[in-house]
């Protein structure tokens, strides 16, 4: 396993909307923040948020992510920026949030020689002010 495959598995149990799935790939002890700013701790907090967003505001939504970058911070560590576009399916509801696009954060450790857990996630939605550079 590589830590990328991380990624595709989170990717599949958004649009699958599957907490516990989502939250199986994140250490016991792991953070998230969801693009609202808010923090989720510990597995168990990261699969209720998700089964919230997933409810209610990502219903009806599906994710796709075009490009994974990894940096090595060491054997055992690993970054990853990952691009994602949010857009809205069919079945969708009044309180599904709008098409979208940002980058998800990951830090990835190692837990044994053919495994890796994601340790923190952040997640920012692209929010460009109008007349800002072009990076």
């Amino acid at each position: 396993m590589e830590p990328t495959d991380l990624v595709e598995r989170l990717t599949d149990a958004f649009n699958t909307k599957n907490p516990t799935a989502f939250a199986e790939l994140f250490t016991e002890d792991a953070e998230f923040v969801n693009i609202f700013g808010q923090r989720m701790h510990r597995r168990d907090g990261i699969a209720r948020g998700h089964q919230i967003v997933f409810d209610k505001l990502l219903a009806g939504s599906r994710m796709t992510v075009s490009a994974v970058d990894v940096m090595h911070l060491g054997d055992d560590v690993a970054m990853m920026h990952a691009s994602w576009n949010r857009e809205r399916l069919s079945d969708a509801t009044p309180a599904t949030l709008p098409p979208g696009s940002g980058i998800l954060t990951f830090v990835a450790r190692r837990t044994d020689p053919d495994s890796w857990q994601l340790v923190g996630a952040t997640n920012v939605q692209d929010a460009v002010p109008p007349g800002a550079p072009t990076l």
